[in-house]
Formats: structure tokens, C-alpha cells, sequence
């Protein structure tokens, strides 16, 4: 408990270091006075002041602050002022914070040479009803291991084979439930999908091939709500047994409906209750599980909110380097996909919405699941961080932004008291909303 904790305040603090010294170093780079550089928030409780800047650390670990001189409308305005500075200046102040969280993730990913990358392999999500892929007997969860006698590492590889086809039938082999069995779909152009490019009609995801043993419970997920625990590991779904992770979501997917195909209407009505036997502490538990449909999975994949350990391999260093870029696209990809279908449908936001107790739960997970994991889930809190701080949003960075881009770019000035208003009407507002999800999170958590 003890240590998951002591990485709880240190995965925090790292993150809140980097984004603010993002701010800071830019600020010193520019010559730009600098009076405070503080973790946490609220009173100070240590510290002390070298030059001209005081470093301290708040009584409340949650967040952190850097106090630039001339960034509130009463602040005196000198040569070294925030406020004096031209609009370019400004801009990299501001957008230091998330571009020092993406650099840390890049230097993070890389670090993950150390204990091994992800085997990855290319898997079906949603299939198309009529589609090619539909007509030649994909099914979800089908791994995509062969295209034209070629391996499949990436959904490219499969991509620039299925453009180049020109009608004709395309030799892929997949593995269901362990089983190679070779289709030959016939690609083409299908209206209002895949932008009117040549396509089989699925959705694709890549993914690690994975163990059964699991590493992570998404907070509000089906999986968190029954007591499911970071180092079970599931042996069987309902009568069936399982070998690796990606079985056992499969097995979960087909048994965890009572039809193939749900309705508009109501479509969660067809999901039925699996039952999960897991071995804990070398005693097999048995637990009942409802799944949900979740859209950053497939928009008709049942899922119940277990991720599991990864397999991992060791790349050369030029390898591993083009992995590092490969693994940072993937992931703001799927993190940027994630944010746009939680805010086009009310019914995703309200599932994924995760606050400072759902977040210190991860890590703490994570912490328990071993460093491979802790520095995943690093990896994802700074992209994330960085990705949200860019949203065009008062008292965020990306609202700064907008604000110095009306300036440097069309020469439109808002007075800095009325700027200081939006950005306080937007602070509250978001601290209005950490405080209804942390509330949410503790009291759904005593229930």
C-alpha cells in the first residue's frame, strides 16, 4: 500500500515538474522574470528563494504553478514582464508546458527498450455488414497475421496491398481461437467509408500480442465494479478455457451477447452476464461480469475493462528508434480518437470521465503491476496532459493560445482585465468539474 502510494506522489510530481518546468525554462530562455515555481497548490509549506525566483513545494499535491511577473493585469509591467513581451515570445512560454509533456513521453517510450517493446499484431474490430471482409468471414478479434505471404505488423502494411488490389482478390490469412484460415475478399470502394478508398469494411486496431495475466482495471469499467484485481489471471470465460489476453477478450465479446447484431435503438439490451475464473493469491476466483460496448475498443465489441500484459520483444537501437515514433503516433492517435468520441456522445463521456482518484488508482495499479507498466502509464498521463492543455479552453494553455494568436496573427487585442476574466470564469468551471468527478469517483467507489 506504502509503495503504490510513494509512486502515486511520484508519477504526479514528475509529470507537474515537467509541464511547468516547460513554462519555466522558456520564461528563463527569454529573459522573462520568474517570482515562483511551486508544486501543489494552496499554502507553502517548504521552500526557499535562489535569485530572484522562490521554489517551493504546496500543502495540497495536486497540480503545480510557475508565477511568470506580468501574467495578471495588476502586475507591474518592466522590460522582463510577461506582458511586455512580443506575441511569439509568449506563444512558446505557454505552449512549453505540453511540448515538455510530449517530450517526456518520447524520452519515456524509449526508455521502454529497456524491458522490451510490445509484439504487435493487427486485429479486427468492427466489421462491416455486405462488406468484403463481412463477405469473405472476418469476424471481430480475428488476428491479421499474413497479406499476400507477408507478415503483418502494422495496418500500412495492409493498407498499401488493399489500395494497390485494382478488384482483385487479396490472399490474407487469420488466426481465430489459435486457428490459420486463409480468405480471399475482393476490396472496393464503399460510400461514406474509408474516405472512398479502396477498403475490406473493418475497422482495424493494433495491439500486442498478450499473456492472461492482468495488468490493468479501467476505472468505471464493468471489470472495476465486480472487484476484478491488477495480477489475476484469467484461465477461463464461462466453460471455456483461455490462453493469452486476446483469447480471453474474444471468448468475452462472443458469450457476452445473447445476438450478433444489436439494435439502434438499445443497443447494450443483447449483452449478457460471463462468468470469469481467475487464479488469485494460486486460488481460482469465479467472477460475474455484465460487458458494455465501448467505441475506442469497436463500436460493437463487448468489453469488460481488463488490459493485460504484453508480450515483449527487444529491438536493435534503429529499430527501437523507429518504434519510439511509431508507438508516440499510435498512442496521441488513439488518446486524440478517445477525447473526439467522448465528447460526440454523452453516453462515452460519462464512462471515461476519470478524475484525480480514478488516475492515482491507475498508477497505483500500475506500480503493482511492475515498471513496464508504471511507465506505460506515465507515458499516457503526458500525452494526455499535453493533448487537453492544448484544448482552446479558459485558464487552460490552449485558451492562453487563442488569445495570442487573435493578437499575433490578426492584430486583435483583448484587454488584459477582460482576458484575466474569461480565464477565472474558466477556472472555476474546471475546478467545478474535478470536484463533481472526484466526488463521483469516492462515492461510487463506497458503494
Amino acid at each position: 500500500m506504502l509503495a503504490a502510494i510513494f509512486w502515486v506522489i511520484v508519477v504526479f510530481a514528475v509529470i507537474v515538474l515537467i509541464h511547468e518546468g516547460g513554462h519555466y525554462i522558456f520564461a528563463r530562455i527569454f529573459d522573462i522574470k520568474v517570482e515562483e515555481f511551486c508544486l501543489g497548490i494552496g499554502p507553502k509549506i517548504l521552500g526557499k528563494k535562489r535569485g530572484e525566483t522562490f521554489y517551493g513545494i504546496c500543502l495540497f499535491p495536486i497540480g503545480g504553478y510557475v508565477k511568470i511577473a506580468g501574467m495578471d493585469p495588476g502586475d507591474e509591467r518592466t522590460e522582463r514582464s510577461f506582458n511586455t513581451q512580443p506575441a511569439w515570445k509568449r506563444f512558446w512560454v505557454i505552449f512549453g508546458g505540453p511540448l515538455f509533456n510530449f517530450l517526456l513521453a518520447v524520452v519515456l517510450i524509449f526508455s521502454l527498450g529497456f524491458f522490451g517493446y510490445p509484439k504487435n499484431m493487427v486485429w479486427v474490430g468492427n466489421v462491416l455488414p455486405n462488406g468484403p471482409a463481412d463477405e469473405a468471414g472476418f469476424q471481430s478479434f480475428d488476428i491479421i497475421a499474413e497479406v499476400e505471404g507477408k507478415q503483418v505488423t502494422s495496418e500500412r502494411t495492409l493498407q498499401r496491398i488493399v489500395y494497390a488490389s485494382d478488384g482483385r482478390p487479396v490472399d490474407i490469412v487469420l488466426i481465430r481461437r489459435g486457428e490459420r484460415i486463409t480468405v480471399q475478399p475482393v476490396p472496393r470502394i464503399i460510400e461514406d467509408f474509408n474516405e472512398e478508398l479502396p477498403s475490406l469494411g473493418v475497422s482495424l486496431g493494433k495491439a500486442p500480442e498478450l499473456t492472461n495475466k492482468v495488468s490493468g482495471v479501467l476505472p468505471n469499467s464493468p471489470a472495476f465494479k465486480e472487484g476484478f484485481k491488477v495480477g489475476d489471471i484469467v484461465i477461463q470465460v464461462n466453460d471455456e478455457p483461455v490462453k493469452d489476453g486476446g483469447e480471453a477478450m474474444e471468448k468475452v465479446d462472443r458469450l457476452g451477447r445473447s445476438s450478433e447484431s444489436p439494435s439502434e435503438s438499445n443497443p447494450e439490451s443483447i449483452l449478457i452476464p460471463v462468468s470469469l475464473t481467475v487464479l488469485r493469491n494460486e486460488e481460482q476466483v469465479t467472477l460475474a461480469v455484465t460487458p458494455e460496448f465501448n467505441s475506442q475498443i469497436g463500436e460493437n465489441v463487448a468489453f469488460i475493462g481488463l488490459t493485460f500484459t504484453p508480450v515483449l520483444v527487444r529491438l536493435p537501437f534503429r529499430e527501437a528508434m523507429s518504434t519510439t515514433w511509431d508507438y508516440l503516433r499510435d498512442i496521441s492517435y488513439s488518446l486524440a480518437e478517445g477525447l473526439k468520441s467522448m465528447f460526440s456522445r454523452p453516453d462515452e463521456l460519462k464512462k471515461s470521465l476519470v478524475g484525480p482518484v480514478g488516475i492515482a488508482n491507475m498508477i497505483a495499479q500500475s506500480a503493482k503491476s511492475g515498471p513496464y507498466q508504471l511507465l506505460i502509464i506515465a507515458i499516457l498521463l503526458n500525452i494526455n496532459l499535453g493533448l487537453i492543455n492544448l484544448f482552446p479552453i479558459p485558464a487552460l494553455d490552449g485558451g492562453r493560445l487563442v488569445f495570442i494568436g487573435l493578437e499575433g496573427l490578426f492584430r486583435i487585442k483583448i484587454s488584459e482585465h477582460k482576458e484575466a476574466m474569461v480565464h477565472l470564469v474558466g477556472f472555476v468551471m474546471l475546478i467545478g468539474l474535478i470536484l463533481f468527478i472526484t466526488f463521483n469517483e469516492i462515492f461510487s467507489n463506497l458503494r
